[in-house]
């Protein structure tokens, strides 16, 4: 084996664990900010669950064929199934906690612009893969990128908020 083909297996694999750190950050996130959890949210779970699951053969199956369209649009269609599956998830609990509405869709990323960024890229990368296959690992990287630096900005606002909750109820108390 080359240094060309470790090296891109090994980008593969990187690429899809920051796909895979990314939406369990956010997977805890949602559940942890949810009070409620109904049988169709169980079930929403383990679908998530079962696309996630099969993440680890579609990313080795790229690594080995990157320019192959088979391999690419398994590699993007897994995570859009996951994605979707994961949308769904979120609006069932942000049904069944209303209470918790705001945070559920904010950490479920139900607002246009992520949702927007997300569909739109996986969309565009199943079109592109047919006319130059490893233009969905491309532009999975470019979502990877875009999500690790939303995960961060969204961590952060998240923190900001939390401080000036902890805030508010320190001079309440005075």
């Amino acid at each position: 084996m080359n240094l060309l083909t470790q090296s891109v297996k090994f980008a593969t694999y990187a690429i899809s664990f920051l796909f895979i750190m990314i939406v369990w950050y956010n997977h805890h996130d949602l559940f942890n900010g949810s009070g409620k959890i109904t049988t169709i949210v169980y079930w929403d779970n383990v679908l998530w669950l079962l696309f996630l699951s099969f993440f680890p053969y579609v990313t080795a199956f790229v690594g080995e064929f990157p320019d192959k369209r088979l391999a690419e649009w398994l590699y993007v269609g897994v995570q859009l199934l996951w994605s979707l599956s994961y949308t769904k998830m979120a609006r069932d609990l942000r049904r069944v906690n209303p209470a918790d509405s705001d945070h559920i869709r904010f950490v479920g990323k139900l607002n246009g612009y992520s949702a927007a960024a997300l569909y739109g890229g996986l969309f565009v990368a199943v079109v592109l893969v047919y006319f130059v296959p490893i233009s969905g690992l491309l532009v999975t990287i470019l979502l990877a990128v875009f999500n690790v630096i939303r995960a961060w900005q969204d961590a952060q606002r998240q923190e900001h908020h939390s401080v000036a909750k902890q805030e508010e109820k320190h001079e309440t108390r005075e």
